[in-house]
């Protein structure tokens, strides 16, 4: 409880501070929620990938790898590549569109 008061206070600071100094207008949840459509496409592909690799992605390739070897963890990798590409595709496209 002890945090969250104190960074909302830091954050309410901030936000007034930015408005006061930053003279770049009113910044709406629309800019602030698709941060200004300013993402590139090498951070897009990078945040596809960690929210892909996770704990129990990371185990389970450890699994695999003892059970196969050292190609078990390519090949259980290999199957979920296609998915992360298309969808890095299409995520990439649709950010280009709206």
């Amino acid at each position: 409880l002890g945090f969250g008061i104190l960074f909302s206070i830091l954050t309410t600071a901030l936000v007034y501070t930015n408005k006061y100094f930053g003279h770049k207008g009113e910044i709406t949840s629309e800019h602030f929620n698709t941060a200004g459509r300013m993402v590139k496409t090498g951070l897009t592909a990078s945040v596809i990938v960690s929210q892909w690799t996770w704990a129990a992605t990371l185990l389970q390739s450890s699994n695999v790898a003892w059970a196969y070897g050292v190609s078990g963890p390519f090949w259980y990798a290999s199957g979920a590549t296609i998915q992360v590409l298309l969808f890095g595709v299409l995520a990439i496209n649709l950010k280009k569109v709206a």
